[in-house]
């Protein structure tokens, strides 16, 4: 096409053609160059999910992963497994952000007939439709795994969507975390009574987490285990254990093994929904309380965007 343009140009005899060929040559140069950036799609690339990115369906999931995937896969997901090195195509690392570039649909079409290499094998038999769908959630969120290592105290740029799951709530108004969409919300972990935990420091810390999102008209969800005081909680969980399973993917330290329980943690989601910060502990005369008013202040002050749970 670009020869056949540059000769209606070139030639005399072409001239009263040049108005009518020359937007034509154009016009389909650019749609031989869109197709060879075309990829390939399946039948399931844009199916709708049947269950939501909640805590509850990552934890479900937590476990048909440890069941089926992590002989390959490795426990942490990093593509290390036992049978890894005997496969003649190497386990993805399922904690990269790749996983988060491919529709959710086609991770369900590679979970329901086998990954595109030949090697994985399809899971249509071992895992029902909405196991499939659960585990898609659990692998959107540990891609975040490795990026989320290095959430500290100041706010990230947004990308990682909090996990939603359900709210106690007696009036049954505000009955998921979703809700509180609208206003920061500071949701914080802590095991209390745990072998080796320093009570009155742990006490001290998670009461100026409270104190502090109050004071700076945030909302505060708490995931406490053990007999942490009333005095310092928040919202509370309606399944506990699975919000904390889910959000231990993310409550990793460069150098550290990761656990499936969260000691103490407190991440600050922002006022749409995302996971921007993260505090690990508060000492009564540090910078750390400050800190988190003001990431507070800053993330109240910014515009409200409405997206999909699934919008990865």
């Amino acid at each position: 096409m670009p020869l056949l343009g540059a000769a209606l140009w070139l030639l005399p005899k072409s001239r009263p053609w040049r108005k009518v060929a020359t937007p034509i040559a154009v016009a389909a140069g650019v749609l031989s160059a869109t197709a060879s950036f075309g990829t390939q799609a399946y039948p399931d690339t844009y199916n709708d999910p049947t269950v939501d990115y909640t805590a509850e369906s990552i934890a479900r999931a937590k476990k048909n992963f440890a069941e089926n995937c992590v002989a390959c896969h490795g426990v942490g997901g990093e593509g290390n497994g036992e049978m890894a090195k005997g496969l003649s195509v190497q386990p993805a690392d399922l904690t990269a952000p790749h996983v988060g570039t491919h529709t959710i649909g086609d991770i369900f079409h590679w979970l329901t007939f086998g990954g595109q290499s030949g090697v994985m094998p399809s899971f249509k038999d071992t895992l029902d439709v909405d196991d499939r769908w659960d585990m898609i959630n659990f692998l959107l969120l540990l891609s975040s795994t490795n990026q989320s290592r290095f959430m500290g105290p100041r706010g990230m740029i947004q990308w990682l969507i909090a996990p939603d799951f359900s709210l106690e709530d007696p009036e049954d108004k505000i009955n998921l975390l979703s809700n509180l969409r609208g206003v920061p919300t500071l949701l914080s972990f802590a095991r209390c009574e745990a072998p080796g935990v320093d009570e009155k420091a742990l006490e001290a810390s998670l009461s100026i987490a409270h104190d502090t999102a109050n004071a700076a008209g945030a909302h505060q969800v708490t995931v406490y285990q053990g007999g942490c005081p009333s005095s310092v909680m928040g919202r509370m969980a309606v399944h506990p254990k699975a919000v904390e399973s889910a959000y231990s993917l993310i409550d990793r330290y460069p150098n550290e093994t990761p656990t499936n329980e969260i000691a103490e943690a407190h991440f600050l989601i922002d006022r749409s929904g995302y996971v921007r910060a993260r505090f690990r502990h508060f000492e009564p005369g540090d910078n750390m309380a400050a800190q988190l008013r003001d990431q507070i202040a800053m993330m109240a002050k910014e515009p409200f965007v409405v997206i999909s749970l699934h919008s990865h």
